[in-house]
């Protein structure tokens, strides 16, 4: 099995969302991913490598709390803030890691439960300046959500951070009565006496057609083919061929996939126009455009759009 891990790019979407309202040029690698979907999939290193891009060019010292406002005010915290008010927080922190992990692949999220609490572990198993904001996303989660219901069952929480202190850098002081340097992010919460917690098994296993269409959705427009997803996979064209083919297509079928929902979000996000997209993937005419919708559909770009018209989803 190919370990690639994956996320949804809803909260990526998000973040690219708040640097083009704050004119915050980004590498030209980030452009392709504002035409994906929130539930589409992605590596799940690009959220942390996007906050390190940021950090390196921002003038604001302290630029993840604006970030957080507006993850807040987002999509992306809207259904775990839209959960009942009178849902115990120790039940309110199993049933949200548990749906949020099953979206995810090579999740390392863990939950126990105790005669007197429920337990969120996320282990960490390597460093490196840009984890911090790992350990952010998850704490501003938390405070968002999970704490003013705590606070108003009056339960008993207690947090560990996997690093020491000076390891968050400027945002050492973000953290409240917390404990640092324990090697992973833990968060326990005191149970109800009566609570009966949901199902706490965490563990999703994305197969390996996912993980490589989450891996064409992070290359260039035009580099999208075999060996340029075994690479970023990890893994040799053969093995990638392999296991592409068990799941029940070619890899040629895949990359075609692949290169067509590239190809249709970006000419929905632009009009339809055909002779611009062909452009920005390095045809020199419409026929490459063309090719690709005929290799995946069978009809050329019009006749699909008419089709979809006709059909809306």
């Amino acid at each position: 099995m190919i370990n690639y891990h994956v996320r949804q790019a809803g909260s990526t979407l998000s973040v690219l969302d708040y640097c083009s309202k704050q004119r915050f040029a980004l590498p030209s690698e980030y452009d392709s991913l504002r035409f994906l979907l929130p539930t589409d999939l992605i590596s799940g290193n690009t959220l942390i490598n996007l906050f390190g891009e940021i950090e390196k060019h921002s003038d604001d010292p302290l630029f993840f709390t604006s970030v957080e406002q507006h993850l807040i005010t987002s999509n992306v915290l809207a259904e775990s803030r839209a959960k009942p008010i009178d849902t115990p927080p120790a039940t309110l922190l199993a049933g949200i890691i548990r749906d949020y992990a099953s979206r995810l692949s090579t999740s390392r999220f863990q939950l126990h439960e105790t005669d007197s609490s429920v337990v969120f572990v996320n282990r960490r198993y390597k460093t490196g300046d840009r984890l911090k904001y790992a350990d952010l996303m998850i704490y501003a989660w938390y405070t968002n959500v999970i704490k003013p219901v705590a606070a108003a069952f009056n339960s008993r929480v207690s947090i560990s951070l996997p690093y020491e202190k000076g390891f968050y850098g400027r945002y050492r002081d973000y953290f409240e009565t917390v404990q640092f340097g324990n090697g992973e992010f833990k968060i326990e919460i005191s149970k109800e006496s009566h609570e009966v917690l949901p199902e706490l098994s965490v563990f999703n296993q994305i197969s390996p057609l996912e993980k490589t269409i989450a891996a064409g959705n992070m290359l260039s427009r035009d580099s999208i083919n075999l060996t340029s997803l075994a690479f970023l996979l990890g893994c040799s064209n053969k093995l990638l061929s392999y296991e592409i083919k068990n799941s029940g297509l070619s890899a040629s079928q895949l990359i075609n996939s692949i290169k067509f929902e590239r190809v249709r979000k970006q000419l929905d996000a632009n009009g339809w126009n055909i002779k611009e997209v062909a452009y920005d993937f390095g045809f020199k005419n419409h026929s490459g455009i063309t090719k690709i919708f005929l290799n995946s559909t069978g009809v050329t770009p019009s006749e699909f759009r008419r089709l979809q018209a006709q059909n809306p989803r």
